[in-house]
């Protein structure tokens, strides 16, 4: 195997890694046996490895999506329970069917990071016909009773 041929299956090898681990560019660098500044000469030197990068990335994205879509919407699912008696011999198995609930600060975090152009971030946007909303000014008037104490409305 000539030193280009080395080189692609090298790049192979941290892709596989690289998606096994999520997007880790330690570990995949680690796992595939190359130090993280050959990793930056290959993303700055290969746009086709860059592009498979940037694809792994977001096939990430995609999964996670999937997973928080799945506990915003709640979901139900299977557990399996086993009993035992006083000596922990088994008594039996059985499968019991659990609901997770929906989950709204996860539904929140989503929306804040996807949703961006509904208004959602950091802070709420709140506009009104695209023009921010005009409060009223606060007033607290104090008022002194008859006994002298003063009392605000």
């Amino acid at each position: 195997m000539n030193l280009e041929e080395r080189v692609e299956a090298n790049k192979k090898k941290f892709l596989e890694q690289f998606a096994l681990s999520r997007g880790n560019i330690s570990i995949a660098c680690t796992n595939s046996g190359i130090v993280r500044s050959t990793y930056y000469e290959w993303i700055n030197g290969d746009s086709a490895f860059a592009q498979s990068v940037s694809d792994a990335l977001e096939t990430n994205k995609d999964i996670a999506e999937t997973i928080i879509q799945k506990a915003i919407e709640g979901f139900t699912y299977t557990e399996e329970v086993t009993e035992f008696d006083d000596k922990g011999k088994v008594l039996r198995t059985k499968k019991i069917k659990k609901h997770q609930s929906p989950d709204g600060k996860l539904a929140l975090q989503f929306l804040q990071a996807k949703a961006q152009e509904r208004g959602y971030g950091k802070t709420l946007d709140i506009t009104s016909g695209g023009k921010p909303i005009q409060t009223a000014p606060f007033v607290l008037v104090v008022k002194e009773d008859e006994d002298g104490i003063d009392s605000s409305e």
